[in-house]
């Protein structure tokens, strides 16, 4: 069935933007968009808070495609809690690239343990990460051991 005129496109923003100044919509707290149904923060949320308090800077808007800014460097921050492969037995952090791969100078990868403490904090260039994913094995951790966050290292 197609849609009825004027049910999306510029008639629609122009309907929204109707809605929204005469207050019918009411604005969301940020709580809104980043808690889970069990009332809890997702731990992308978290990785954020956590990355703002350790760079000492603003978030920036998501439709740019990353973070922050951090030292004149486009930032895109990832986390990840540790889990446990079926199949091989060992433990990893598994880390989704690809939407903004090539669009940022840094990933900040957060690795956290189950009880949700940061394990490890590395900020990796963007060219240096071959792949769409990055999976760090627990047993091969010390291979990015050159890329440990250092918030003094010069970027």
């Amino acid at each position: 069935m197609p849609y009825k005129t004027g049910s999306w496109g510029k008639q629609a923003k122009d309907r929204y933007k109707k809605r929204q100044l005469s207050g019918e919509l009411k604005k969301r707290s940020l709580d809104y968009y980043h808690k889970n149904k069990k009332g809890e923060y997702s731990i992308g949320y978290i990785g954020e808070l956590e990355a703002k308090n350790i760079l000492h800077t603003k978030k920036i808007d998501k439709k740019f495609g990353y973070d922050f800014v951090w030292k004149n460097k486009k930032i895109d921050v990832k986390t990840s809690i540790i889990k446990k492969h079926p199949k091989w037995n060992t433990n990893y952090w598994k880390f989704l690239l690809y939407h903004q791969k090539g669009k940022v100078d840094y990933f900040l990868i957060i690795c956290k343990d189950v009880g949700k403490k940061t394990k490890y904090i590395f900020l990796i260039p963007d060219k240096d990460l071959p792949n769409n994913n990055l999976v760090i094995n627990i047993h091969k951790v010390n291979k990015y051991f050159r890329y440990l966050f250092n918030p003094t290292h010069n970027i």
